[in-house]
């Protein structure tokens, strides 16, 4: 058999060493491999013939879809003014729908007169989203889902929520028995 193979002219320590060639299709599948491994590390870690997005910019991408899709929400509902809502205290019945309102949604929370049980005291002078009016319908409207509160924007019209605000700020200054300490920040509006 080893007569048949060429056999190098250069024996080292007296051992011959016969010449045995890979076999083509071996040969032909490491070449396509390394061309193969070439132009993956080019395509894909460079921009060279395809325009991918970086990490950064795929990330800006989907920050800018999630406030476009925001934005778009908040044009369907539009925030309560302030101006709005202070006129609104003066109509007659706001008041009683607010408070049945609040009886019925926000007593299990906030207990009765607002004094706070799982939910902050409402009668102080200290908010945890702000205490203008305006700003508690839109906490009213939003919820606050790291503290437990529903979205009512969901389950209760705009003009629910109104009343529901005004009633809530009528509650200022009450002074409940057993109410909870005082949490958030002072805020006299």
């Amino acid at each position: 058999m080893s007569d048949k193979l060429p056999i190098q002219d250069k024996p080292y320590d007296g051992i011959q060493e016969d010449n045995n060639p890979l076999p083509g299709w071996w040969k032909t599948i490491l070449y396509a491999c390394t061309v193969f491994a070439i132009a993956y590390m080019v395509v894909v870690h460079t921009d060279f013939l395809v325009h991918s997005r970086s990490d950064m910019q795929r990330f800006e991408h989907e920050i800018a879809a999630m406030r476009f899709r925001q934005d778009s929400i908040r044009a369907l509902k539009p925030p309560f003014t302030y101006a709005e809502l202070t006129k609104l205290r003066t109509e007659q019945g706001r008041l009683s729908e607010g408070k049945g309102l609040f009886t019925d949604k926000c007593v299990a929370c906030h207990a009765a007169g607002g004094a706070g049980n799982i939910g902050p005291n409402l009668t102080d002078n200290f908010w945890l989203h702000g205490g203008r009016i305006d700003s508690v319908a839109l906490t009213i409207l939003n919820g606050v889902s790291a503290k437990g509160m529903p979205t009512w924007g969901n389950m209760l019209s705009d003009e629910q929520i109104k009343s529901l605000a005004i009633y809530v700020k009528s509650l200022h200054g009450t002074n409940p028995a057993n109410a909870k300490p005082a949490q958030g920040v002072l805020d006299t509006l």
